[in-house]
């Protein structure tokens, strides 16, 4: 129900606007003063004012323009019985939608009011609508054909039609954010929204009101009413991203959210109804945290309806290749440079490195990879000069004695270390695996070594 504020210092007037507006359904407060107005407008919330324009001492400009400071997106509508052209074009200047004069119609009043709500109303969605373009912007294919995608795939497909809840488990990097775009596109709620809450990207002061969202007046600076993530997400999905970040007086919050399906925005007096799936997911053990006392244990259970955990790279080192082309192919595509590939030397590397920064991490190595590269065919060269397979060498400034000095007789970091595989391989007789304990190191990380250095 739509609220209006009627301010006019005759009383007869607010009292027939009054009996107009509530006659068609509307919520109508009435004030015959204008500084009362402008207090009204500082603690409620309103979506239409409708102001006479003469009026002592604080008149229909000057709420206009306090309006202007306080809620802008409120539309106003002037009436008077004095008007002029000069007054109507002064007050269009100042952000006064429309300007009727007295006596009126009460059909030109009514169609007044429900174009003025339109616009309101299509104001807020177009808010709306440019937040949520801003959030959703993603990928929605999860790339990759191993054992363990097609298992998790299947899994999403069963899910995906459902109103479960899901969490989503995984490393950082492996794509979980890209899983829950596809759960959500796959589901019966695809044509609503899809809202992401980072909930470890935002200040815990500020997480709950970006959530539940406020009421104007709910704490200083709270100038105008801020719909919050669940607000936003009706008729969609609301993805909770790192939920285990949340402070345990919102783990509460959140719980009752899902399971009464309404909350209070902060300062409000009236519920908002929660019409949305909840996805989740975390890169920390969730379980673990319960335990340690950090997660509530109900609310554990409740995003646990139906858990996914997403491989790690490590887990999945056969997809290294389609990932990698895939990724090529877009950056490429960005950079001005399509068509590129990775010579086979250069795939072997990244297909035996460990990615602990997982998918994410191997965008990365690519992307730079397709800005240095020379040619169609990227190399293992070009590859391996990413800073991340770069090894700093051990400090020997604390066995150094002060006056020591360094000759030219030391070799260079590469030719010692290629010596060094080459003797550990000697002594070994050519066992990789022996070769990498003689080291120190994994077989597969002697074995990208060697390929650095043409072993």
């Amino acid at each position: 129900m739509a609220r209006i504020l009627v301010v006019d210092d005759e009383h007869r007037y607010c009292q027939i606007l009054e009996f107009m507006l509530g006659h068609e359904g509307y919520e109508v407060v009435t004030t015959t003063d204008g500084q009362d107005a402008a207090r009204l407008l500082d603690v409620q919330e309103f979506d239409l004012v409708i102001s006479d324009l003469r009026m002592t001492e604080f008149d229909g400009l000057d709420l206009l323009r306090h309006r202007n400071v306080v809620a802008p997106d409120v539309p106003f509508v002037v009436l008077t019985a004095y008007g002029t052209i000069k007054s109507a074009v002064e007050m269009v200047r100042e952000g006064a939608l429309d300007y009727l004069t007295k006596p009126f119609q009460e059909e030109t009043i009514l169609a007044t009011v429900r174009n003025a709500l339109k616009v309101r109303a299509l104001a807020e969605e177009n808010r709306d609508l440019k937040q949520l373009l801003k959030e959703s912007l993603g990928e929605t294919v999860f790339i990759g054909d191993s054992p363990p995608v097609k298992a998790l795939l299947e899994r999403v497909r069963k899910v995906a039609p459902t109103e479960l809840t899901v969490l989503i488990l995984g490393e950082t990097g492996t794509g979980k954010d890209v899983l829950a775009r596809m759960i959500h596109g796959l589901g019966n709620q695809k044509e609503g929204p899809f809202v992401k809450v980072n909930c470890a990207a935002i200040p815990v002061s500020l997480l709950e009101s970006e959530l539940f969202g406020y009421e104007r007046g709910a704490f200083s600076g709270a100038t105008q009413r801020h719909k919050g993530k669940f607000q936003i997400a009706q008729g969609g999905t609301l993805f909770l991203d790192e939920v285990g970040e949340l402070d345990t007086s919102l783990q509460a919050k959140i719980l009752q959210a899902i399971e009464e399906k309404c909350f209070y925005p902060l300062g409000g007096s009236r519920t908002a109804e929660v019409n949305c799936r909840i996805l989740a997911a975390s890169n920390r053990s969730l379980e673990e945290m319960v335990k340690e006392g950090k997660f509530r244990q109900d609310l554990f259970h409740r995003l646990m309806a139906f858990p996914i955990h997403v491989p790690s790279l490590r887990e999945r080192k056969e997809d290294v290749r389609v990932l990698s082309e895939y990724y090529l192919q877009v950056f490429g595509n960005e950079m001005g440079n399509p068509g590129l590939k990775l010579a086979p030397r250069a795939l072997d590397f990244l297909t035996q490195y460990q990615w602990p920064g997982n998918i994410r991490e191997l965008m990365n190595v690519l992307r730079s990879a397709v800005l240095m590269s020379r040619g169609e065919t990227i190399s293992l060269e070009t590859v391996s000069s990413h800073p991340i397979f770069w090894e700093e060498p051990e400090s020997e400034d604390s066995q150094s004695q002060p006056g020591t000095a360094i000759t030219n007789i030391v070799p260079t970091l590469a030719q010692a270390e290629r010596e060094l595989i080459q003797k550990a391989l000697q002594a070994s007789g050519g066992n990789k695996s022996q070769a990498a304990r003689l080291l120190g190191i994994s077989r597969s990380h002697l074995r990208y070594r060697m390929m650095l250095h043409d072993l």
